[in-house]
């Protein structure tokens, strides 16, 4: 689609278009605007949409807003599963979570999203229990990892990546056993799942001049625990911060000032936290060729993530003795 056939659309004419992600910001003289793409079904767009208008109508901030095309239409259809959609657009910057005062924005998103939806209920049989899931994700995750294992052990010419794979292979297997065990013993109550932000992450987080952190995409509505958007900010910056007990001690004041945390939910922390989310995923891209990057940087990587397990492991030692 040409600058000229967007402007149609929109109703003005696009002085620049800068990228972001998969979002393009349009500036013209007084205002600019985020253009969305999005990848689904026009059914899954507008449920989005709707959520977010939902969340427009409780007053939620850290969300951008879907604006209306010039012609009336919510958004765009390009083919039956790629979208356009527009929102507004603040100033807004790149998030760093070893910033303490954006970390404190988005625990703020957090708490304040949790505050203002926690009366939305849970759609019937929109998914099983988190902690049905998460046992249900961790064996998945344990039965790819001894495929990689495999993978490497297998090859005629292994690289540097399989043979410290290899090595670490049997610590890895002893933090899958461990979380499962842990994860089988919580009895989460799933009547008080709620929305869950879910996509928290420095690529889908940016923040304004005041602090403020906003979520440039909500797709795909999960319910779950509030815990969970905590451990999920905890593992994103966990190694930022060199699992720093005073960062840790930080986040958890802040975040209990909007919600308590039980001692279901220190479990739940443990569990989630001690597993090497980061490793993990290195391994699945390098093990499904799904990484851009040379095999150097690669092994880079994973030497650094492999030393930062074990700062990682210390920290959850000292911090959750109790639990």
């Amino acid at each position: 689609m040409t600058y000229e056939e967007i402007s149609q659309k929109i109703g003005f004419r696009i002085k620049n278009l800068v990228q972001i992600d998969q979002i393009l910001i349009i500036e013209q003289e007084d205002q600019k605007m985020g253009l969305h793409f999005f990848k689904g079904s026009a059914e899954s767009l507008k449920l989005e949409q709707d959520y977010l208008k939902s969340f427009a109508e409780r007053e939620i901030k850290g969300f951008l807003q879907p604006q209306t095309w010039d012609t009336g239409e919510e958004y765009l259809s390009l083919n039956e599963r790629t979208h356009l959609y527009l929102t507004n657009w603040p100033d807004l910057a790149k998030i760093s979570f070893s910033n303490p005062q954006h970390l404190k924005g988005v625990i703020n998103l957090i708490g304040h999203f949790h505050q203002k939806t926690k009366e939305l209920t849970k759609p019937l049989g929109a998914e099983k229990p988190l902690a049905k899931r998460l046992l249900a994700t961790f064996a998945e995750m344990k039965k790819n990892f001894n495929t990689f294992f495999i993978l490497a052990h297998q090859r005629l010419y292994p690289s540097q990546f399989d043979l410290l794979l290899r090595d670490y292979y049997p610590e890895m297997v002893k933090k899958f056993d461990y979380v499962l065990r842990i994860m089988e013993k919580l009895t989460f109550d799933h009547q008080s799942e709620c929305l869950v932000l879910h996509l928290i992450s420095r690529g889908n987080l940016r923040v304004d001049q005041q602090g403020n952190s906003y979520l440039l995409r909500y797709n795909k509505a999960r319910f779950a625990l509030p815990i969970f958007d905590f451990g999920k900010l905890l593992v994103k910056s966990g190694r930022m911060n060199q699992w720093d007990p005073e960062w840790y001690q930080t986040l958890r004041k802040s975040y209990q000032e909007y919600i308590a945390i039980s001692s279901e939910d220190n479990l739940f922390l443990k569990a989630y936290l001690y597993f090497p989310w980061e490793l993990y995923q290195l391994c699945f891209r390098y093990y499904f060729n799904k990484y851009t990057w040379s095999l150097n940087t690669m092994i880079e990587k994973l030497e650094r993530l492999i030393k930062d397990d074990l700062f990682r492991e210390e920290f959850l030692d000292n911090t959750f003795l109790n639990y």
